[in-house]
């Protein structure tokens, strides 16, 4: 596996992935990646951003109010410029999953899917494998399986999520 010198150099080499794409969906919150998608475009006028964003930044997509609700899901608003807001739901509360979820609804609205068509399907979202999974262990213990991803970004969030288990007991 590769090993990056810093967080720049690892930007820049996912940036390659993209030299022949036509559009870029991405979350305008990361400064670095905004910079890197903006230079992007500039490259080659015939390029599309789609952007999203739940810290107010400028993007096309903007995601507020978001909400851990009792059962374990998340309630959020999401607002297209130019469009009613509407508030979806979905069955996860880890970071990482309303990241990867926020990817798919600016894809969905970039391809002009009807947002209560994707708000139907994103409350029937299944965990993923080896993804946050939690299993009963022995004394009385549980392991949480997290072998999905083992970067240092899912460290943090596999171990938030250990955190918020603790708080459950």
């Amino acid at each position: 596996l590769p090993i990056f010198a810093s967080q720049n150099e690892k930007l820049v080499e996912k940036m390659q992935l993209f030299e022949h794409a036509r559009t870029l969906v991405y979350c305008s919150d990361h400064e670095a990646i905004d910079t890197a998608a903006q230079a992007w475009v500039a490259a080659k006028p015939n390029r599309v951003l789609f952007s999203w964003s739940k810290e107010g930044r400028p993007a096309s997509l903007t995601i507020n109010n978001i909400e851990t609700l009792p059962d374990g899901f998340t309630r959020f608003q999401i607002h297209v410029p130019g469009a009613d807001n509407h508030i979806l739901e979905m069955p996860f509360s880890d970071s990482a999953s309303l990241e990867n979820a926020l990817h798919c609804i600016a894809v969905l609205q970039l391809l002009g899917t009807p947002v209560e068509k994707t708000a139907q399907r994103l409350r029937r979202l299944e965990p993923v494998e080896m993804r946050l999974q939690l299993k009963d262990a022995v004394r009385n213990s549980t392991l949480i399986n997290d072998a999905y991803n083992n970067d240092l970004a899912s460290l943090l969030i596999a171990l938030q999520f250990a955190a918020r288990q603790v708080r459950k007991r």
